[in-house]
């Protein structure tokens, strides 16, 4: 029975341990759930922003060019919008990841936390959409510039190259 408490005691003191450190790395107190929220919101409003800046500047690379050396510079400037995107996606998931775990802290009012889960779903979704759009469009170059109309406009162009008179 001794043996019991002990361990009993044991396990309760582990639990104690866990909380503290829970509450250390989450801060899960009333003064730190307003920390963390305030933090969340505004690491938000960096992601955000960055995102209106990376929908703006995929929408400003326009369509893809006929011109086999054009089609080849696009490429070369969506890899360097793709490697950029695979820069801040750690940031992105970090908001995220923030967002869901004061959700599931269970410490704010149902007005902030339907405000936390719409504002989690409008960032996945736009991330989403934004990578998506973007991973379509770097398989377009290579596709078009390889494709048989844009190959035989190139063959077109060479051809009346070779068959103008030398001066």
């Amino acid at each position: 029975m001794r043996s019991f408490f002990w361990i009993k005691a044991i396990v309760f003191e582990g639990f104690q341990h866990l909380e503290a450190r829970e509450q250390q790395l989450y801060g899960t107190s009333p003064v730190d759930v307003e920390i963390n929220l305030e933090s969340y919101q505004t690491a938000l409003e960096g992601v955000l922003s960055w995102l209106l800046t990376a929908e703006e500047s995929l929408q400003a690379q326009g369509d893809i060019s006929t011109d086999v050396e054009e089609v080849k510079e696009q490429f070369h400037t969506h890899e360097g919008f793709m490697m950029e995107l695979t820069a801040h996606q750690g940031r992105v998931g970090h908001v995220l990841q923030v967002g869901s775990q004061l959700l599931s802290f269970g410490k704010l009012s149902e007005e902030e936390e339907n405000e936390i889960q719409e504002q989690i779903n409008l960032l996945n979704s736009r991330w989403e959409n934004l990578r998506v759009t973007s991973m379509e469009k770097q398989s377009k170059p290579s596709t078009l510039a390889f494709s048989g109309d844009a190959m035989y406009y190139h063959i077109l162009t060479l051809r009346d190259e070779l068959w103008q008179p030398v001066e």
